[in-house]
């Protein structure tokens, strides 16, 4: 038998057995009650309904009523002579029966009824004293600080970690005002600028500062937050002290600047001397009386000593990609004449030598784009130089170009060692060559890739690899934005007057290292200039009070001065033209030179070709 099943015959059992045992009590009661042969029966029909409802209630008035007026009928009288006044007492005291049991069933009920929606207010009052115990428990074991503050701005939560950051027990704070403790004003407990979700709650977030019972003032990044409904809204900041981290800022800032000054003195250093050695073997080169072999030679020592200016410029350029501190300028340039130059003068030597074959399909229609032709120039050398560096003698290096839609776009494509598809992800990141075996063999920094990207993407360009794996070649990808129709006019006038001879020119050339003002000067007067060279600030001053220069061309570190100076000195004078020469060759070393009156800042070492290059863009001749 089931529970339910059992429970209802426990029912309707107590009312046979109630009104049972009120038949036995009334039978032994008989001489006394004597006509009283209904009333003790009411006692089981209110015992019935009280604990089975309705349905053993009705039983037991049934039962009674049977058992009253049959077993219990007046003394001496049988059924037969019952009068109408015997059944009209029957008949009265079932309906009092039926209605004692529909009485007590909706008494019960409602009984029943309190006594569970008691029961669920007690349940609910548990639940949230049970969750506001949680909360608290969780506030307090919040690692930041949580405060919450009324209407009045009175704080009416502080949690432990607000102890710990403000110096202050929770009973000390407890009805304070926030602003003892929070200094900028966050419109608390009036109308403030945020975002408001969509439950209807205010956000803001801001840094701020904060006061500490020491008295101390820290940086903080408060959070808060609060209700929109409600006469009465509550206020919630969550506030994290911030002092370590802008500590910790504080000092990645200096020794970024730290590293940023060694890095210029270190290429100051190494630029000076190598810029007499780079003018005396272009000047040499160039002198017929010299042996040809002798030639060779100094071809191999200007290409290492711009290699080394190339390393010199790599790690400044890192710096300069990695900040977003890149000097950029924006022309028409004409991109299949920079890869055919970048053929002849950047690889050609090392690709003979290692009889790699480079094939170029420059098959773009067009080729002009927007961009730095330097900055671009050196992106195409780098990637030359890196797929001949990678071909094993004996291959090849193809360079197409096509046009899909309005971007020029360039493959440099060689059958080289490749990469392995592990190391494809990180190809263009700093410092990074696929396997140290590569490091040993073929060396450098493992900058070339990470500049190009920066300096292409500084560009709006887009520069990729690809390689099926090692031993199945690679393949660089570079992408450009195409300038607009008709430009290719102002890059022929342009080119044209890069190519007349320049008119000769009055120059005084400011430099104190002897070896490099002297091969500078014999260059220069070697194009018909006239040059006054001087070797401090003081001297160069009076030259320029007691002549009249077309161009300043000029050092930046004098031993008695700047060039910056100078050049500002100079101009007050005359409208004289300025070329800053300086070993120095940070965005901040560039921009200063600007702002001085400078019109370029060429960084050393500077070849003849350089600076002839440099003074047709100051001078327009």
């Amino acid at each position: 038998m089931s529970l339910s099943n059992r429970r209802i015959g426990i029912r309707y059992g107590l009312a046979f057995v109630s009104v049972a045992l009120v038949a036995l009590l009334r039978w032994a009661l008989q001489p006394a009650l004597a006509d009283a042969a209904l009333i003790l029966f009411v006692l089981p029909i209110v015992l019935s309904g009280w604990y089975g409802g309705i349905g053993p209630a009705l039983l037991a008035t049934v039962l009674a009523t049977a058992a009253g007026a049959f077993l219990f009928m007046p003394a001496g009288r049988s059924s037969s002579q019952l009068g109408y006044n015997d059944f009209a007492r029957v008949l009265v005291f079932f309906i009092v029966g039926v209605a004692l049991s529909i009485f007590n069933d909706v008494l019960h009920g409602t009984h029943r009824q309190l006594a569970l929606r008691n029961a669920e207010a007690q349940r609910q009052k548990k639940a949230a004293q049970r969750s506001k115990e949680r909360l608290a428990r969780v506030i307090d074991s919040a690692m930041d600080a949580i405060i919450s503050v009324d209407g009045q701005r009175r704080i009416v939560v502080f949690n432990r970690a607000a102890e710990k950051l403000f110096g202050f027990s929770s009973t000390d704070a407890l009805g304070k005002p926030i602003d003892q403790f929070i200094i900028d004003d966050f419109g608390l407990a009036g109308s403030a600028e945020g975002d408001v979700t969509a439950s209807g709650t205010l956000r803001i977030s801001r840094p701020t500062r904060a006061k500490t019972r020491r008295g101390d003032v820290i940086p903080v990044e408060a959070a808060v937050s609060q209700s929109a409904d409600g006469e009465n809204p509550l206020w919630t900041l969550i506030v994290r002290d911030v002092s370590e981290r802008e500590r910790v800022q504080r000092e990645l800032e200096e020794a970024n600047h730290a590293k940023d000054q060694f890095l210029a003195v270190l290429s100051h250093e190494l630029r000076t001397p190598l810029t007499p050695v780079l003018a005396s073997v272009a000047a040499m080169q160039e002198d017929p009386t010299i042996p040809a072999e002798a030639r060779a030679s100094l071809r191999i020592v200007r290409r290492n000593v711009e290699l080394e200016a190339r390393l010199i410029d790599d790690l400044l350029d890192l710096t300069r990609v990695s900040r977003g501190k890149l000097q950029m300028v924006s022309e028409v340039v004409a991109v299949h004449d920079l890869i055919r130059s970048a053929v002849e003068t950047a690889c050609q030597e090392e690709a003979q030598a290692k009889r790699l074959s480079i094939v170029l399909e420059l098959d773009a229609e067009h080729d002009e784009v927007w961009g730095d032709p330097v900055r671009l120039q050196q992106v195409i050398w780098n990637l030359l130089r890196n797929a001949v560096k990678f071909t094993s003698p004996g291959g090849r290096i193809e360079v197409r170009s096509r046009n899909v839609d309005s971007l020029l776009v360039v493959d440099f494509i060689d059958n080289g060692m490749g990469i392995d598809q592990q190391a494809l992800p990180r190809i263009f990141n700093a410092f990074e060559q696929t396997e140290e075996a590569v490091k040993k063999r073929f060396g450098g920094l493992g900058l070339g890739l990470a500049i190009s990207k920066g300096l292409v993407e500084a560009q709006g360009g887009r520069l990729t690899a690809h390689s099926d794996g090692l031993g199945k070649g690679s393949r660089f990808t570079l992408e450009m934005i195409l300038a607009e129709a008709g430009v290719g006019a102002k890059r022929q006038k342009a080119s044209a007057r890069r190519e007349s001879a320049p008119a000769p020119l009055n120059i005084l050339l400011v430099e104190d290292h002897e070896d490099t003002a002297r091969i500078m000067s014999k260059l220069l007067r070697s194009f018909e200039h006239r040059v006054t060279w001087v070797a401090n600030f003081a001297t160069a001053v009076e030259a320029v009070e007691a002549d009249h220069f077309d161009l300043l061309i000029s050092d930046l570190g004098l031993p008695d001065g700047n060039g910056r100076d100078l050049m500002r000195q100079a101009k007050k004078k005359n409208s004289i033209l300025g070329i800053a020469l300086s070993g120095y060759g940070m965005e901040s070393d560039v921009r200063a030179s600007m702002e001085a009156g400078f019109a370029e800042h060429l960084t050393k070492p500077v070849n003849i070709v350089q600076l002839q290059e440099a003074i047709r863009r100051v001078t327009g001749n």
